[in-house]
This record gives C-alpha cells, structure tokens and sequence, in this order.
C-alpha cells in the first residue's frame, strides 16, 4: 500500500520523445525566426516605403479600440443598470437585449450585421459603413 501511495506522489517520469519533440519545436522556431528576419533584410526598401501607411492604420486601430472601449462601458452600465431597475419596461428592455447579444456567438453577429442587416441598410439609404462603428460598439459591449 505504501509503495503505492510513493508512485502515485512522486515525480512523473519525463518521457523521450516529448523531450525530443520539444527539442524540434524550438530548433523550428529558431528557424522560422531567422528566416522571417532575412526575408525583412531583403525586403527593406518595400518596408521603408510601407511602414507610415502601417503605422497610420497602427494610430487608427488604436484610437478605435480606445473610442469602442468608451462607448462600449457606456452601453454596458446602461444595460446592467436597466437590468437593476424598478421599472418592469426597462428590466425587460435590457433583459432582451443582454440575453439577445450575450446568447449568440460573435461570429454569428458578424454575419449578421455583415451580410443581413448591411444589406436592409443599403437597401433602405443607409451607408452601412457609417453604422459599422456604432454597432459594433454595441455588440462589444457584453465583454464588459
């Protein structure tokens, strides 16, 4: 029973091969690293030309994100303050819309808002590029 108990609490033994895999991995990515570092040594002069219209979609990402994270928060302490509220109307308003966004998957919106809801826009006058943000901002607020 003891000798049981030993095994059971000593340290697993490591096995070869995923020793070995490991060694791989690392001597791939080692490889992969000092590849991709001559492939931008040779390609220097497109990187020269390139790197400001980069580092301007960099400057707009982030301003985006730091726009989105705003109104994203606002949204959501409206929502999680509709859900507190007294009032029967605003708790059921804000219960259909948290169960409603958080309930589908995000890749389902997408799509959603991509191909369905983009096209009645179109169709109705609406530039769906315009509305791209502002919804946006609405269905990333439930990852608050």
């Amino acid at each position: 029973m003891q000798q049981t108990l030993d095994r059971a609490v000593s340290k697993p033994k490591t096995q070869g091969w995923l020793v070995l895999l490991d060694y791989i991995f690392y001597l791939l990515l080692v490889a992969f690293l000092v590849g991709f570092a001559l492939y931008l040594y040779s390609n220097r002069d497109l990187i020269v030309v390139d790197f400001p219209i980069l580092l301007q979609g960099a400057g707009a990402t982030i301003v985006i994100s730091l726009i989105s994270m705003v109104l994203a928060t606002i949204f959501g302490f409206i929502g999680a303050m509709g859900r507190l509220s007294r009032f029967a109307v605003f708790r059921w308003i804000a219960t259909i819309y948290v169960e409603v966004i958080r309930g589908t998957p995000i890749l389902v919106q997408l799509f959603l808002w991509g191909f369905g809801i983009s096209a009645i826009l179109t169709a109705a006058g609406f530039n769906p590029h315009d509305i791209a943000f502002q919804f946006m901002t609405v269905l990333q607020s439930n990852s608050l």
